[in-house]
């Protein structure tokens, strides 16, 4: 089975890059969001065959599991390395033919509380 093809735009800085994550099954993907106050969540179910999550705010992405993705288009390696950290947004567009779970979680252990969102292939 071919790894899903995953679309993803991320706005930062006035500038917008795209383009897809091919994650390997097993991997985990993980966006935290420092502080959930100023974040933002959004589900769009709108088009028949795609399911859009938008995300925002502070925002870091890290890498679990199998930690295999290949990264087509515009988009950098290095946003996938867990250090790298801006403020923007997130969309990622899932056709229907990809499974992903997608999980949230509060955590409020540190000075201001955080969103967790983790997305299982």
């Amino acid at each position: 089975m071919a790894d899903p093809k995953v679309k993803v735009v991320v706005e930062a800085e006035g500038t917008r890059k795209q383009g897809v994550l091919r994650p390997s099954a097993g991997t985990t993907i993980e966006v935290r969001i420092a502080d959930s106050l100023r974040g933002t969540f959004g589900i769009d179910y709108t088009k028949p065959d795609v399911l859009s999550l938008r995300l925002g705010g502070d925002l870091e992405i890290r890498l679990g599991g199998k930690k295999r993705v290949r990264v087509e288009g515009d988009l950098e390696r290095s946003l996938l390395d867990g250090t790298t950290a801006f403020d923007g947004s997130m969309t990622w567009e899932f056709g229907k033919d990809v499974a992903v779970n997608v999980d949230t979680a509060l955590d409020d252990s540190k000075q201001q509380v955080g969103m967790k969102v983790t997305l299982k292939f």
